[in-house]
């Protein structure tokens, strides 16, 4: 695939070159998605193609990571989406100029992973021109890997062709996908179908006797025969491999027919093309994350126009929603940043008790959009959570329940709210709920206009000159509907005691405590007090 035939797919402007025209006709080897630095690490393969948002080479660990890979030759050309002012004034701009890799700035109006999408399409054509000059077995593989039918179809047609058994594994020995539907008189291709993995004692003989470096050292595939194998049925081994990275092993049994020299290229290339199912998966997920936290961002944000717009995003991405929506938030309990650390264990909790959730992190907040048929769909997850939290240090904020995807921005302010009006009036605990303190919320919006009952800072006076607690005792007697019995209960004091501290109070207050619009004036009065 050369690079000038990628430049004139996305119809790119001779403008948008900034650096490298000369270089346009490298014969490239691996084409790279990367929006993060730990995404630039998979590089090996000279001779690779970029497409990154200019955003990444600000921090200096990804252009020290990017100045490495430019010296060793593995870029060949860097696509950066971002404004052309920015690009041209960068440090990533000048690297490219040093090293003599071409740059093209794709402007601000298309993403990495469109342009990413557009490229492997354009390497899909590419490919189908060049079933022309292939055997006709070549071409049905290849017809049915633009048919995104699956490894599993072009494993099962490619066994046709070669007329014997073909199975699959990823790079930890877990089956990917096997051709027979009729038994094999195999040991290890039993244990392989039959459990989905290549049994522990397989994979010791193929490290211990060499099989593994060898065949990384060799670029054809092997014929397993020696040692141990030799009392197997013949299998003709070979690698899955992207750009240099080990992706699974394939095995082709010498069971049905003897294998050919023939059977042994075809089989290379049957291996490029489950490389290239391989590839388009990875593609296809990491693209699928990177929109995925775009959604869920603009669904917390509030940043779609409207419900239909919403559920359009939500089924692109074949996301399985429930009936209602509610939003938690994990942060730290010292308002400092969240460590990232805690992502996953949060992630597996939350997906474990509630299948649905989507999850993304910021340097504020682990936020976990929860949904479920259920309304109490936090009942399983919450005290897993809590315990979690309490461990590392941590509190939940947690909005409403409800059940459209524009509520959803709601949930998630009172998710903050709880966390903010939590801190403000130091309230013990780790789980917030919204609903528990939304009278704060409203308080802390008419705070300033609001005259507290002058009886009130009488009896707080008086506490602090005669070491009482009236306040807490109103407080309680208040919070308790003036239930005698209850705030007698809840304080750990006799009856009598209450009722004394009562008539205390009234006398400082200077008014009776049977009037409502004065018990509820106080209430409101030490609430406001509460806050800082």
């Amino acid at each position: 695939m050369i690079l000038s035939q990628i430049i004139n797919e996305l119809s790119l402007p001779k403008e948008a070159i900034l650096v490298g025209k000369a270089v346009l006709d490298f014969e490239l080897n691996q084409v790279c998605l990367a929006m993060s630095l730990e995404d630039l690490t998979p590089i090996d393969l000279k001779h690779c193609l970029m497409v990154s948002p200019i955003d990444l080479f600000d921090a200096d660990p990804a252009l020290e990571h990017f100045e490495s890979l430019a010296k060793d030759g593995k870029v060949a050309s860097l696509l950066l989406t971002g404004p052309d002012e920015k690009i041209k004034a960068s440090e990533i701009y000048k690297l490219c100029k040093q090293y003599n890799i071409s740059l093209c700035c794709l402007g601000e109006d298309i993403s990495p992973v469109l342009a990413i999408n557009k490229i492997i399409g354009f390497y899909k054509t590419h490919m189908r021109n060049m079933e022309e000059i292939i055997q006709n077995h070549y071409l049905e593989l290849i017809h049915l890997s633009t048919l995104d039918l699956g490894i599993p179809r072009i494993i099962k047609k490619s066994a046709e062709i070669l007329g014997n058994p073909l199975v699959v594994t990823d790079e930890s020995y877990d089956l990917v996908g096997y051709s027979s539907s009729g038994e094999v008189d195999d040991p290890i291709w039993k244990a392989i179908v039959e459990s989905g993995y290549c049994p522990i004692d397989i994979v010791k003989i193929l490290r211990y006797e060499g099989f593994e470096k060898q065949l990384e050292r060799e670029a054809s595939p092997l014929f397993l025969t020696q040692g141990e194998f030799s009392k197997y049925i013949r299998r003709l081994v070979t690698e899955i491999r992207i750009g240099g990275q080990l992706k699974g092993y394939m095995a082709l049994l010498e069971y049905e027919k003897p294998i050919t020299p023939m059977d042994q290229e075809i089989l290379k290339f049957v291996s490029a093309v489950i490389a290239l199912e391989f590839a388009k998966s990875d593609a296809i997920a990491k693209a699928r994350g990177y929109l995925g936290q775009e959604l869920l961002a603009d669904l917390v944000k509030g940043n779609i126009s409207s419900e239909a717009s919403a559920w359009n995003r939500v089924k692109s991405l074949d996301w399985s929603l429930g009936e209602y929506f509610q939003v938690l938030l994990i942060a730290n309990r010292e308002n400092r940043s969240i460590g990232g650390e805690y992502y996953d264990s949060v992630q597996s909790i939350a997906l474990r008790y509630i299948p649905a959730s989507k999850i993304s992190f910021s340097s504020k907040f682990i936020v976990i959009l929860a949904t479920s048929n259920s309304k109490d769909m936090l009942t399983k997850a919450l005290p897993v959570l809590e315990k979690f939290c309490q461990q590392h240090y941590l509190c939940i904020g947690i909005g409403r329940a409800y059940k459209t995807l524009m509520e959803i921005p709601q949930s998630f302010n009172e998710a903050q709210k709880a966390l903010l009006l939590a801190d403000s009036i130091e309230r013990p605990g780790i789980v917030h709920y919204y609903d528990d303190i939304a009278v704060y919320d409203l308080l802390a919006k008419v705070k300033n206009n609001y005259r507290v009952h002058p009886g009130l800072y009488r009896l707080i006076e008086y506490d602090k000159n005669n070491g009482t607690d009236y306040v807490k005792t109103l407080s309680v007697y208040l919070r308790n509907y003036k239930n005698l019995s209850q705030t007698a209960e809840d304080l750990f004091l006799h009856r009598n005691t209450i009722l004394y501290r009562l008539k205390k109070i009234e006398e400082i207050l200077q008014a009776s405590l049977d009037n409502h619009s004065l018990c509820l004036q106080l209430e409101l009065g030490i609430l406001l007090l509460d806050l800082k």
